[in-house]
């Protein structure tokens, strides 16, 4: 990841729009900002949540409160708790889960 093309600044998470997406069971509600070609998300997925569908993008991502497990297509888990972070590969098919825990990530991709 090159961080190049983008301006200093902050990101005021109170004034960005939220974007619900549903998985296949649960949600998710991110706020996201846009610097060049990094994407920065603040999301909450609720208990009981998995993804509708495989990603393969790489991320960095940081769990700020609760537990989310990340399932490789290869068929590992990896765990997240609060304080973990993660640095997911390219083309490193995943999907994310949630427990009875929601979970609030940070992402980076």
């Amino acid at each position: 990841m090159e961080i190049k093309n983008i301006n200093s600044q902050i990101i005021n998470w109170d004034n960005a729009d939220t974007i619900e997406a549903k998985g296949e069971t649960g949600v998710n509600k991110s706020k996201e900002h846009i610097s060049g070609e990094i994407r920065i998300r603040l999301s909450e997925y609720s208990a009981n949540y998995k993804s509708a569908e495989w990603c393969g993008k790489g991320h960095i991502i940081h769990c700020i409160e609760g537990e989310m497990t990340i399932r490789l297509k290869s068929g590992n888990n990896i765990k997240l708790i609060e304080g973990d972070s993660l640095v997911l590969a390219e083309n490193d098919p995943h999907i994310a889960l949630t427990g009875n825990i929601p979970a609030k990530i940070f992402i980076v991709d």
